[in-house]
């Protein structure tokens, strides 16, 4: 909180407004109470939604659930295509089996940083379906999950627009974040790119309704008598 000219201002550094409402994609299960409850949510969502390739969700919580749950936990729920939740604090996800499949993690997938970001494994190595610490993030996309063109325009139209309604007036974004925030390979640079096409026709859009607005009340004013309009010029 700052004050400037005897106003207060507030300062927020971490809102994410180009591309983060991807992430409340699908089923939603904060308020799901243990893991039957859990996963019969994920059934009436995937049930609910037939035309939707990947099934998406979000807020499960491991102690609810037992522990960690498996991706042969959620095959009860969704066995006939990809399906990853991710946890309530967003940094762990469930995958079930055809979402494993579909994203090619096998025993051979190292792990980004053992102990730390990793599968959690079985016995014998085998992913069994939990992924820890953002270690999901390549596989959200490999699985088909991640559409950077729809998504993006998706989550900077509806938290653009309640960003505005609670009073936020700029917006500094130096990065977006997207499962490909650690990619090195090109997949950030098209969603950034995605992002700056889409805020050039919000702001285009927002250029377009300024000057209605504008002409707008210009046509009001003439109506009132002052044919001018509303701005007012010293030039002779």
């Amino acid at each position: 909180m700052r004050r400037q000219n005897g106003d207060a201002r507030l300062y927020q550094r971490s809102d994410h407004l180009i591309a983060s409402s991807w992430i409340a994609l699908g089923a939603n299960l904060y308020d799901a109470k243990n893991k039957a409850e859990t996963l019969e949510q994920i059934k009436e969502y995937a049930e609910t939604h037939p035309d939707e390739k990947v099934i998406r969700g979000v807020g499960w919580v491991a102690d609810k659930l037992g522990g960690r749950p498996t991706a042969k936990d959620l095959d009860t729920a969704v066995p006939d295509r990809p399906a990853i939740m991710l946890d309530f604090t967003i940094h762990d996800a469930w995958l079930n089996s055809a979402a494993l499949e579909a994203a090619g993690i096998t025993k051979d997938t190292p792990d980004t940083l053992p102990g730390i970001t990793y599968w959690e494994r079985d016995d014998d190595g085998n992913p069994t379906g939990a992924a820890i610490e953002i270690q999901w993030m390549r596989a959200y996309i490999d699985m088909g999950a991640w559409d950077a063109e729809a998504m993006v325009r998706q989550s900077s139209e509806e938290l653009f627009t309640i960003a505005a309604h609670n009073g936020t007036t700029t917006i500094l974004n130096p990065g977006i974040i997207t499962p490909n925030v650690k990619d090195t390979h090109g997949g950030m640079e098209r969603d950034f790119e995605a992002s700056m096409e889409i805020l050039a026709e919000l702001e285009k859009a927002w250029c377009m309704a300024t000057m209605c607005r504008a002409i707008s009340a210009s046509s009001r004013c003439r109506e009132f008598g002052d044919p001018r309009g509303p701005i007012q010029s010293d030039r002779q």
